[in-house]
């Protein structure tokens, strides 16, 4: 219920500031740019670089906060890569885009708990000011996770989960 009502808070802010925007949202092609971004029990920083207007690649270091089937809730340290390719059209004020990206977790401390994630999302990308956009976008992921406890006990659990929907920044360099 609290992911739901996230993702629908997304929807509603994302609405709200690109329907206030008109600027052209186009990435400056060649270049790099850093993003923070924030989502339901997760959060990270990225590092983007674009090496077309339409296509930006994106490192990420962040968290995730995983309750497995069994054991207690965990937040991990998330290491990740995504792909997007943005819709650009000229006369469009918000691009579109789709997203895919797999992520590798780890509790970071004991490397007790540890997994893998894969996620696909839809969002939308406006330029605020030049060369600074905001982001939004709404997405599924599936998540493995082991849990290595007490006693040579290993726990395995996967969901699919709204872990790749989040809010967002983008600030790029220009030469």
């Amino acid at each position: 219920m609290k992911r739901n009502i996230f993702s629908i808070a997304i929807l509603a802010f994302a609405t709200i500031i690109f329907a206030a925007i008109d600027a052209k949202a186009q990435l400056p092609e060649g270049n790099i740019g850093i993003g923070a971004s924030i989502g339901p029990n997760n959060g990270a920083g990225q590092l983007y670089f674009a090496p077309t207007p339409d296509i930006d690649l994106a490192l990420t270091l962040g968290y995730q906060s995983i309750t497995p089937e069994e054991g207690d809730a965990s937040t991990l340290m998330r290491v990740g890569a995504q792909f997007r390719y943005l819709f650009l059209e000229p006369a469009n004020t918000i691009d579109p885009y789709i997203a895919i990206d797999v992520n590798y977790y780890d509790d970071g401390i004991s490397g007790d708990m540890n997994g893998i994630g894969f996620g696909a999302a839809y969002g939308l990308q406006a330029e605020l000011v030049k060369n600074v956009f905001l982001m939004a976008q709404l997405g599924i992921g599936y998540t493995m996770v082991t849990d290595n406890q007490p006693g040579d006990i290993e726990v395995k659990s996967s969901s699919l989960n709204f872990g790749g929907s989040r809010l967002g920044a983008i600030i790029y360099m220009q030469d």
